[in-house]
């Protein structure tokens, strides 16, 4: 995992603890089923992901975000890696 500086403080801890780990390691463990089917859809369709509303509850400032789970393809067309982006829902503003 890649994280910027956003993400890191909202987990509070420093950068050389996230990296490189996979990030179901840092969401509540209620959600970590939910995270894992969203992961296998993405990597079996391809397709892009878009989770919304603060019921989601992820992290204090997600309740007026989305969140997104975007395929990253090679050349081939094969699933290299899944890109996660926190949206502002009205502006569509990555943070």
């Amino acid at each position: 995992m890649v994280v910027n500086h956003i993400f890191i403080r909202l987990l509070g801890k420093e950068k050389s603890q996230i990296e490189g780990k996979n990030y179901i390691n840092f969401i509540p463990a209620s959600l970590v089923k939910l995270f894992r089917m969203i992961d296998s859809y993405v990597k079996e369709t391809h397709d892009c992901c878009v989770i919304g509303g603060a019921e989601l509850n992820l992290f204090d400032l997600l309740a007026e975000k989305q969140f997104m789970e975007y395929p990253i393809l090679n050349s081939e067309n094969d699933l290299v890696s899944i890109a996660g982006f926190s949206i502002f829902k009205n502006n569509y503003q990555v943070v």
